[in-house]
């Protein structure tokens, strides 16, 4: 299921760096951009794309005249690309697409459980006036069919990710801060994508290195910047971090920030048995290790008022 939204910096390439969550679906399956009217685009994975397929055939063949048939065809097929991620998780969107939806500089990610659209930010803005508390009022056909009493809960999740991480849309020189700055040994890297994938989920923003980083950039003043500008610090535990000069760098910074801050800033995040460092054991810990992680998440959770 594709679920969440998003905001990503368009590069001058055309090129858009997807969330991992999102990534992770299109490993299954061929996916497809397409251009739906002005402002608007989708991406589906095959089986949606199939029946998209099927329909604009049947409407094009109710057309005795042969023009109107063609002219139905080149409505849809020429704005329809086979998409493709790179080794860095970016699709490249077509230039005709680009022009087409006003999309220059950067890009709002739609998860709609079984498709994803593209907007420029400021265009979406404008339906309905902003008014995003609208959106439950709109359940799709299928999703009520495949899912039941759940699809509102998954049309919630989607409307609690845009109003936290996206709405009201501020451009991307605004320095928003984030709920939660992840410190993490590379070790443990699989673990942490799984972790960041089910916040976001849940509509936490989180600084994560993989999404913040570029080249070039200096490594020391990123994450500087990342750690005064997040709501929380969480320190993800095992015996890699406790043993990673850089983690225990970033968790001095931390430590200094909550002691300026005067309120609560560092969350220990129990990933593998370690021995947690003595300034931290009169912490609270949350423990995600295996086999307590989804009552453990539940109680994270509670530390952002969800």
């Amino acid at each position: 299921m594709f679920l969440g939204a998003h905001i990503r910096k368009l590069d001058n390439n055309g090129r858009v760096r997807l969330p991992n969550s999102f990534l992770d679906e299109m490993k299954k399956t061929t996916m497809y951009l397409f251009s739906i009217g002005i402002n608007r685009i989708a991406l589906f994975p095959s089986p949606q794309w199939e029946k998209i397929t099927k329909k604009v055939y049947s409407v094009a063949k109710k057309y005795d005249n042969l023009k109107l048939r063609r002219a139905t065809l080149r409505a849809v097929f020429p704005y329809s690309f086979e998409i493709e991620s790179d080794y860095r998780g970016r699709i490249t969107i077509p230039e005709v697409i680009r022009r087409e939806s006003h999309l220059t500089e950067n890009v709002l990610l739609l998860g709609l459980v079984n498709r994803v659209e593209l907007w420029d930010p400021n265009e979406f803005n404008k339906l309905g006036e902003g008014k995003i508390e609208e959106y439950p009022l709109f359940m799709p056909e299928e999703l009520a069919k495949a899912y039941g009493e759940e699809a509102f809960t998954l049309m919630s999740h989607l409307i609690l990710a845009y109003k936290r991480n996206v709405g009201p849309y501020k451009s991307s020189t605004d320095k928003g801060a984030k709920h939660l700055f992840l410190c993490h040994s590379s070790k443990d890297k699989k673990f942490v994508r799984h972790l960041v994938r089910d916040l976001t989920r849940e509509g936490i923003t989180v600084w994560f290195d993989e999404w913040e980083m570029l080249p070039g950039d200096s490594l020391y003043e990123k994450i500087q910047g990342g750690i005064k500008q997040a709501s929380w610090f969480g320190i993800i535990l095992s015996p890699d971090s406790v043993q990673s000069q850089w983690c225990k760098r970033e968790l001095y910074n931390a430590l200094e920030e909550e002691f300026k801050r005067n309120k609560i800033f560092v969350i220990p995040i129990l990933y593998r048995d370690c021995d947690i460092p003595g300034f931290l054991k009169e912490k609270v810990y949350v423990d995600l290790r295996k086999g307590h992680y989804e009552k453990e998440f539940t109680y994270l959770l509670r530390r952002f008022d969800m």
